[in-house]
């Protein structure tokens, strides 16, 4: 009988126990916490929500670009809302690699330009120095981070650029470098995703597939990357299609190319409290 008492309370113990152990917070509330805006000492991030129901990645229409695909995104992100500019990459690094001779014409702002004439190893670097300097996790977008916030995220209208159907409105493209952040926004509150400069992703180069994915991260082999965005010296509005793809050599740098970061998630005394 002693036995049968003993053998029922320690399951009544073992119920009780389990019954206390809380289960890990979804990704969902995770990100009820996460702030829309974080401002940092490379620019100001705007929260970038992910569609749960994933979206349509490339265009059938453009080459480089088919075949269409579902993407999906296992969480959030913020995307900055200017190219990392010569100013804050020297801020960091302090140097400054760009080639500015002959291309910011009339331009008394350089500093206020994207830094530009970079392979994506000095990329690399400056985000790496940079998460070291912060404490932050900082990065370069992969492809489908860089497209979903180009095309304006959950509230993409389906522009053909960046943030409108008309090129003049959202980008530059007169041959120079300029300033970021002065023409219009796209649906996030993010400039010059279409011209001014192209931009570094982290992912290799590789043909789409038609099957759906999460997180994709590029080719497994390869010595191209992905950039995206096109620069102020294309004139082609194919290349400037906020879906088309261009490649680089990780080693290339040249005036025309920069990049943008993101952030992947905010600091602990940032996150917002949600108690009543």
């Amino acid at each position: 009988m002693k036995a049968i008492k003993y053998i029922i309370a320690l399951g009544l113990l073992v119920t009780g126990l389990t019954s206390c152990v809380q289960e890990p917070p979804t990704q969902e509330e995770i990100e009820a916490q996460w702030p829309e805006n974080i401002n940092t000492i490379v620019g100001d991030f705007v929260l970038v929500k992910r569609d749960t129901l994933g979206f349509i990645m490339g265009d059938a229409s453009l080459v480089t670009s088919s075949p269409e695909h579902k993407v999906k995104f296992s969480k959030s992100y913020y995307m900055c809302k200017t190219e990392v500019t010569q100013a804050q990459w020297e801020t960091v690094m302090l140097l400054n690699p760009s080639d500015n001779e002959g291309l910011i014409e009339g331009n008394t702002n350089p500093e206020n330009c994207p830094v530009n004439n970079i392979t994506l190893d000095q990329a690399k670097e400056f985000v790496a120095a940079l998460n070291q300097l912060t404490g932050r996790k900082f990065a370069i977008p992969t492809e489908a981070q860089w497209e979903w916030a180009a095309i304006g995220g959950m509230n993409s209208t389906g522009y053909t650029y960046s943030g409108s159907n008309d090129l003049s409105e959202v980008a530059w493209t007169n041959g120079l470098l300029n300033e970021v952040g002065k023409l219009k926004a796209n649906e996030l509150g993010l400039y010059d995703m279409t011209g001014n400069v192209e931009e570094w992703t982290a992912d290799k180069y590789s043909n789409y597939k038609e099957a759906e994915v999460t997180d994709p991260k590029g080719g497994a082999s390869g010595t191209s990357y992905v950039t995206r965005g096109g620069s102020s010296y294309d004139n082609d509005a194919d290349l400037l299609n906020v879906k088309s793809r261009n490649k680089a050599k990780s080693s290339d740098k040249i005036y025309t190319r920069g990049l943008r970061l993101i952030l992947e998630e905010p600091l602990s005394i940032e996150l917002i409290n949600n108690e009543k």
